[in-house]
Order: C-alpha cells, then structure tokens, then sequence
C-alpha cells in the first residue's frame, strides 16, 4: 500500500535543489530567493549540476556487475514550462530525450487530466493541488515545483487506490478510503518537515552579491556594491535587480 494520499510513497522520493552560482541574482529579490520547502538548496557551478545530471541518468543497477547496466530513467516535465529546450541550451548542453537509459518520458500536467481529476490540460499547481486540498508555496522555486508536479502525478494516478471506497466509488480526493486517517495537507506537512540530506556537490552558503561563501544574500554587508550594466540598462527590471551583483558576474553584457 502507497499510505494515506501516498506518503509511504512519497518518502522515498529525494528532491534536489541546485542553484548555478553565475546566474543566482537574477531570480532575487531584496528579500533574497524564494525558499526551498522539501530540503536543501546547494549553490553550484554549471559543470557540477551537468555532471551530476549525467550521474542520475547513468546509475549502475549493480554496483558489484557493470554487465547489468544502468537504471532506467522516466523523465517527468508540467506542461509548457519548456522543461527539455531549457536544459538543451548551448550553455547547459545536456538532452536527456536520446539517452539510452531515458524510458518514458511523462507530462504532469496532462496525468490529472487522464485520470479526470480535471478536465483541463493546462492547469497551474494551484489548482491541481486544491483538487487533493493542499495549499501552494512558493511554486516559483524550481525545487518546489518539482516536487509539486510529483506529487500531483503520483495522487491523480492512484487515486483510486488512496480514495476509492464503497462510500466514494468516484474516488473523490479526501480523508476518505485509504487515506481517512490525515489530511493531504498534512501528510506535505510532514513531507517538508522530513530529513532530507543535501545535494552531494556545492555550498550551502553563497552570496550572489559579492561572491563570498562566508555569507549569504542578506547577510552581506556590502550593499553599496551593484552592478553599472544593469543600473544604467534600459529595462526597469534589470535597473531593479543591479544592487543583487557586480558587474563581474552580470549575466548580460553591455546595454
């Protein structure tokens, strides 16, 4: 049995987050990055997350036996978040469509569709998740999205095994069937409450400002340091964004 609204399940998925130092400051804000709820953000150079992309899709199933081979690999994106063409760019060149060890690839945002938790085959997490009664944080963290689109595939496609009953032959998300016992809500509760060990590559600690790894975003002192490319750049958001980085680590070149 996968428990109720599958956490048996759902404790056994280990959700990473990286952050590429060289591009950290362009999703903060003055509050810093939105954080991570299901475990550790590491901050990390480009060629430490490819490398550890091509670790994950080159497993060994037997550690003792190189002739048993790797562990096969279901890719899973949410719709048109241009999940695959972002990870094909010429400056993070890693494809995972053409592996050998790519079984499937899934849809997330189509499953809740399949399985008529939705007639929709655009819906955001918002609204997927209230189908099962669990709020949203933070979805803009690519972490917590991750593991959103996760848990949303993995309760529409059982859903009839976690709320299925006699009283509920329609399988109606709920504190019903197999899962009577808790809400969904607090079963992630528990989920971003869990221990969940860091990435095995980068720093915990990173400060995309000045570049220190003593300190973070909003604990540095040095905020009279910005960016001259981006203060005098012709978008309002760069201008807004110029006190998070120097101009040696600006991700644009001259306006």
């Amino acid at each position: 049995m996968a428990g109720p609204h599958a956490e048996d399940l759902l404790r056994q998925v280990w959700c990473l987050h990286l952050v590429i130092r060289s591009t950290a400051h362009l999703d903060s804000t003055d509050t810093g990055l939105d954080p991570f709820h299901f475990g550790t953000t590491v901050y990390v150079s480009q060629e430490e997350a490819l490398s550890l992309l091509q670790q994950i899709w080159r497993q060994p199933m037997d550690e003792q036996n190189e002739d048993a081979g790797y562990r096969p690999i279901i890719y899973m994106s949410f719709g048109s978040n241009s999940s695959i063409s972002k990870a094909r760019k010429v400056t993070f060149d890693f494809d995972p469509t053409p592996l050998d060890t790519t079984v499937a690839s899934l849809d997330a945002q189509i499953i809740p569709q399949q399985s008529k938790i939705t007639r929709h085959a655009d819906a955001d997490f918002a609204y997927l998740l209230k189908q099962f009664n669990i709020p949203v944080y933070h979805s803009d963290n690519s972490g917590n999205a991750a593991m959103y689109a996760t848990i949303v595939a993995i309760l529409s496609t059982l859903r009839f095994e976690l709320y299925g009953s006699l009283q509920n032959a329609k399988a109606k998300p709920g504190r019903v069937g197999q899962s009577s016992s808790k809400s969904a809500m607090f079963v992630v509760q528990s989920l971003m409450n869990w221990p969940t060990p860091a990435p095995p590559v980068g720093v915990e600690v990173f400060c995309w400002r000045c570049g220190s790894y003593e300190h973070g975003f909003m604990e540095c002192h040095n905020t009279d340091l910005k960016c001259r490319r981006c203060e005098c750049a012709v978008q309002e958001w760069r201008r807004k964004n110029a006190g998070t980085h120097m101009d040696g680590s600006c991700a644009f070149g001259p306006r």
